[in-house]
Order: structure tokens, then C-alpha cells, then sequence
């Protein structure tokens, strides 16, 4: 057995870094030959950092399986997996131990006084915050931000903020291609270097059988993008407004834009941080009629929002929060019909 290894051709520890130089060398040319100083470069600390991640998960794709299904959520419907949150702020504790679950396709909107701790448990969510304690499980793999990919995780799970957050120096199909263009590019490096090391390799081990990867080109990235902006674009009927710049549209219609932005990473969640709560009352209905287009497409969604009207018609369970605690947790129809907790009686009293 040991004789037959020996025969074996392998890549050595040398060899391997000859193989770096040479794909690295090899990448520098094909950039310089086909980039001007025009386009985006990708930082490389974000390439080692999106490559890290990679294997990462190929550690987690090899370990025993009983030690995945330890972290998997009983019910394979269930998306995202909330047990004992806390987030606090200094002395400030905003959330004080919320448990709760999300199953695919679920439309699930969160109310609740200003200050109760439902735009920091989006937050939490999305990694834009970095709760004290407790866990989140997402599609069955534990939210980590020191060993999870933040950029990788937000890919799966789309935010739309109170303030529109669009860039005022880019056009509206700009805003929409930038994140797609900048992760796709990010993809096809990794790829490219995965096909140059593996046509090396294949030089020094002829038992290397490992098909070669193909990779789009920067400009298919960037078409394929462009394509699926405008389309976007056409389903919110502002097809029209794909070259004005945002500091010429309505409230309304950057919420809209804002929201499309976040749906053309194809996103498994989509986060509602208060969509209409910085908007004039007749711009309103016009960004809440493209949320409940997605609703009804079956997008799982969660939303916090004061629209009352808008929760009885879309949700699927509505969560009240006060007081960083979820005190309320029942679908639509019983939880405005016959509340139960005495805080919630009294916060709908003064919304209703």
C-alpha cells in the first residue's frame, strides 16, 4: 500500500507555492490586460476574507453529519431560528431574551412601541449589530460573526431601511447592479484562480481529474446585472427612471427603488426596517402595494412596521415587542381580535 502511494504523483508544499506565484503572477496580467483604472478593483483582503469563508464551509460540508443536525432547527420548514436574544448598549439592555422562530415563506410582522428593540432584533438578523448573547440559526447554520461570512450571509438575507440609504452619486440601475457586479466579480475570481491552479496541477499530476471550472467575464457580469436591474425596474413600473439620480425621485419612489436594490441579489429573506415610516401618507400605499406583491409571491419577509392595516392583511403572525420581550405572538386575526397581554391592549388602543 505504502509503495503504491509512493508512485503516485502529488503536489508538494514547493510545488504549491510555485503554483501560487505563478496564478498570482498570472491574474495580474489578465486584470492589466482586460481592466482600465476605471473599474472596480476587488480589495484583497476581501478576496482572502470571501476565500476563507469558502473553506470554511468545506470544513462544515465534511464534518460528521450528527454534529450538523445538532444545530438544525427541529422543523426543516423553519428559516431563521431565534433562542434567548440579548443585545444591550452599554447599560442599556434592548433586548432582554427574545426566542422565536421564522418558516420558510412566512410573513411575519413585529409592532410594538418605539424603543421596544424591533429595528436592533433586524439588526441582530442581518449582522449589522452583534447580539451579547444567544443564538441565531439561519437555514440551519449558526450566525457567528467572528467565523461567518457577513457579506456571504447577506446575500441570503436582504434589508430595506427607514431612509432609503441609496448612493446619490450613482443613477437608479447603478444603485440596483453595484452589489451584484461587486460579488459577482468576487465569485469569478475565485473561480478563475481555482481553474489556473488546477491547469498547473494537472502539468505535474496526470491523475488529477478534476474538471476545470468556467468563469463569466467582467463585462457578462455586468450585463447579466444590468439585465436584471431593468427588470426590476419594469415590475415597479419605474423603467423610466433607470439613468435619473435619486436626489430627483419622490420618498416613494426611492423606496421602492431601495427595495428592488435588495431583491436583485435574489435574497431567501427580505428585512422590513420600518418601510414607510419616513414617507408622506399618499407615498404610502404605493410602497406597500410592492411589499404585498412580494408577499404574495411567497417571499418569506419580516416587518416591522406601525401600519396596522397593512399587518392584518399581509402577516401570517404578528409579534408584539415591548420592552426588549416578545409579549404577544399569535397570528393576525386573534391577536387584533382578542389581544391578551394587558401592554398590548393598551398599545392598540392607541394606534387602532
Amino acid at each position: 500500500m505504502e509503495k503504491d502511494k509512493a508512485k503516485m504523483p502529488a503536489v508538494d508544499a514547493a510545488q504549491a507555492d510555485v503554483f501560487e506565484n505563478i496564478i498570482d503572477s498570472a491574474e495580474a496580467v489578465q486584470d492589466a490586460a482586460t481592466e482600465n483604472n476605471s473599474v472596480l478593483i476587488q480589495d484583497e483582503e476581501e478576496v482572502g476574507a470571501e476565500e476563507a469563508h469558502a473553506n470554511t464551509e468545506a470544513q462544515e460540508e465534511t464534518a460528521p453529519a450528527q454534529e450538523k443536525e445538532a444545530h438544525r432547527p427541529d422543523c426543516d420548514d423553519v428559516l431563521i431560528s431565534i433562542t434567548d436574544l440579548h443585545k444591550s448598549f452599554g447599560k442599556n439592555e434592548v433586548l432582554r431574551g427574545v426566542t422565536t422562530q421564522v418558516k420558510k415563506g412566512e410573513k411575519v410582522v413585529i409592532i410594538g412601541p418605539s424603543g421596544s428593540g424591533k429595528s436592533t432584533l433586524l439588526r441582530c438578523l442581518n449582522m449589522m449589530e452583534t447580539p451579547t448573547s444567544g443564538t441565531i440559526i439561519f437555514d440551519g447554520t449558526p450566525l457567528d460573526p467572528k467565523h461567518s461570512s457577513i457579506n456571504m450571509h447577506r446575500r441570503s438575507m436582504g434589508m430595506v431601511f427607514q431612509h432609503f440609504n441609496l448612493f446619490n452619486n450613482l443613477t437608479v440601475v447603478e444603485n440596483i447592479m453595484l452589489a451584484p457586479v461587486k460579488t459577482g466579480i468576487a465569485d469569478m475570481k475565485k473561480l478563475r484562480k481555482k481553474a489556473l491552479f488546477l491547469k498547473l496541477r494537472k502539468l505535474f499530476d496526470k491523475n488529477c481529474t478534476e474538471e476545470i471550472p468556467t468563469y463569466p467575464s467582467k463585462a457578462e457580469i455586468r450585463k447579466k446585472a444590468l439585465d436584471n436591474a431593468l427588470a426590476l425596474l419594469e415590475r415597479i413600473g419605474l423603467s423610466d427612471k433607470a439613468t435619473a439620480y435619486p436626489s430627483t425621485l419622490s420618498g416613494g419612489q426611492k423606496q421602492r427603488i431601495a427595495i428592488v436594490r435588495a431583491l436583485a441579489m435574489s435574497p431567501r429573506v427580505m428585512l422590513f426596517d420600518e418601510p414607510t415610516s419616513a414617507l408622506d401618507p399618499e407615498m404610502v400605499g404605493e410602497v406597500l402595494e410592492v411589499i404585498k406583491e412580494l408577499a404574495e409571491g411567497g417571499m418569506t419577509m419580516v416587518i416591522v412596521t406601525h401600519e396596522i392595516g397593512f399587518a392584518r392583511e399581509v402577516a401570517t403572525r404578528v409579534l408584539f415587542i415591548d420592552e426588549g420581550v416578545i409579549k404577544e405572538d399569535a397570528p393576525p386575526k386573534e391577536l387584533f381580535g382578542n389581544p391578551r397581554d394587558s401592554r398590548l391592549k393598551e398599545f392598540l388602543s392607541k394606534v387602532l
